[in-house]
């Protein structure tokens, strides 16, 4: 919820001051960091054996090794998906707003 409560505060005041940007970036980082961990931990059971062929993945495979390691992978580039909007206000900013 504070996440969603930055957002929010970003959207209305984000463009005007660089500290509620750079607050809802940290904020985003953290929450995307913790969220990744949680999934792959707790939800996953993964990052629990060091077996040869399965490391950091979980004792008993119900999948083929190599798709959880593109679970672990997209999971991660969708987590990081709130980082594209960024790009744009920079675009604004720098680009568009030099001319």
């Amino acid at each position: 919820m504070l996440v969603q409560g930055g957002a929010i505060f970003f959207a209305f005041y984000g463009r005007q001051y660089q500290a509620v940007f750079w607050g809802f970036v940290v904020l985003n980082l953290f929450s995307t960091a913790y969220s990744y961990y949680w999934d792959l931990y707790m939800d996953w059971g993964l990052l629990r054996t060091k077996e040869a062929g399965k490391k950091y993945l979980r004792p008993k495979l119900l999948y083929p090794v190599w798709f959880y390691y593109y679970a672990i992978i997209s999971n991660l580039l969708m987590r990081c998906m709130w980082i594209l909007p960024l790009f744009k206000i920079w675009y604004e900013k720098t680009i568009v707003g030099d001319s």
